[in-house]
Parts: structure tokens; C-alpha cells; sequence
């Protein structure tokens, strides 16, 4: 099953790349499908938050293969249903949950024959295996949640010097513009009081 949420529609590459997938999962369907047994299910749509729970549940294992990308939160979402410490998580090295989410199955989306290997492995892996690894991952997404990266962040922030020890090129010219700016404003009002006092 492949679940698209719509996004970026309005972007010609991401057009593009939505038909050459539902052009490449209509010949999949095609040859491998039985009647009313499609090989795979192709949903382009957005879903309730109970609903992609549910499917999260139902799913044996979870792709999340970009071959370039972000966080990738729908992993950690996955990662945070399993409470059944079911499935298994096929993760690409490229996204950013992949520095967090190290018991995932890690793969090379570039690399096809490794990928599917990466695939089978997830599959076929011992049921103690598979729940030891989502048992590290829930530990790892619930420790490391979003209050406590914005604590960590505000903690960085309020640490962090008032101003730059290093001044840029950009501060010194905005700093000389300033003070030019604030010569012209000085001399200007100094004209005009001249000028009222005459």
C-alpha cells in the first residue's frame, strides 16, 4: 500500500513525479494483479489522524525512502503507534529522523538491490528481533519529543551571548549605513531648526 498525501501540488516537478508513480503502480497493477486483488494500493489523499493511525497498525513495515529529504516525522509517527511494539521501520540514511531512529532497518535508496534486500530483512526478521528494535525506537521518539527539543533550544538560546564577540562584514556595513543614516537625519533636523529660528 502506498499513501500519498497530497502536497506541493502546484509545483510541475511534483506533478510530474505523482504521474510517473501512478503510471509505473497502474502497470504494476496490471501484470502482477488478480481479479479484485490489486498488487497494491495506491491512496492519493489526506487522512484523518485515526485513520493513518489504523493504517500504521495494519502495516508489517514502513518505507520511508527519499533519496533526499528532511526529518521525516511520518516515521517517528509510525514508530509512536506501534504500541503493539509490532512492525518494522525501513529507513532511508538520507532523512533526518535516520540520526535519531538508528534500530530502524537502514538502507541506500539509490541502491535498488540493497533496498530490497533492506526490505526482506525487515519481513523476515526474527518476531523477538523486530519487537526489541520498536521497543528502542518508541523509547528513543518518547524521550526525545518535541518539548524537549524546544526546552534544549531555548536553553541554547538564552545561553547564547547578547551580541556576536565577532562582528560579520554584513553588521559592520549595516552599522556604518546606520550611522550614516543617523549624520543625514542629524544634519536635516539641525537645517530645519536653523531654518525656524530665521
Amino acid at each position: 500500500m502506498q499513501v500519498a498525501l497530497p502536497s506541493r501540488e502546484r509545483v510541475d516537478a511534483y506533478r510530474h513525479l505523482r504521474e510517473e508513480v501512478e503510471g509505473t503502480v497502474g502497470r504494476i497493477n496490471g501484470e502482477f494483479s488478480a481479479l479484485g486483488q490489486p498488487a497494491m494500493h495506491y491512496l492519493h489523499h489526506v487522512y484523518p489522524r485515526a485513520e493513518m493511525a489504523a493504517l500504521f497498525l495494519a502495516a508489517d513495515v514502513m518505507l520511508v525512502t527519499p533519496l533526499r529529504d528532511g526529518m521525516n516525522l511520518i516515521a517517528k509517527e509510525y514508530v509512536s503507534c506501534r504500541h503493539d511494539l509490532g512492525g518494522a521501520l525501513v529507513l532511508s540514511e538520507f532523512t533526518g529522523a535516520w540520526h535519531e531512529l538508528h534500530q530502524a532497518f537502514i538502507c541506500n535508496p539509490h541502491d535498488i538491490e540493497g533496498l530490497k534486500q533492506t526490505i526482506m530483512r525487515a519481513i523476515t526478521a526474527p518476531e523477538d528481533e523486530r519487537r526489541r528494535r520498536m521497543k528502542a525506537l518508541r523509547k528513543r521518539v518518547g524521550d526525545h519529543d518535541v518539548q524537549r527539543w524546544a526546552s534544549r533550544y531555548l536553553e541554547a538560546l538564552a545561553s547564547a551571548p547578547v551580541r556576536p564577540r565577532w562582528s560579520t562584514r554584513v553588521s559592520d556595513q549595516e552599522r556604518r549605513g546606520g550611522e550614516r543614516a543617523c549624520r543625514a537625519n542629524q544634519r536635516a533636523s539641525d537645517r530645519a531648526s536653523e531654518r525656524a529660528g530665521e
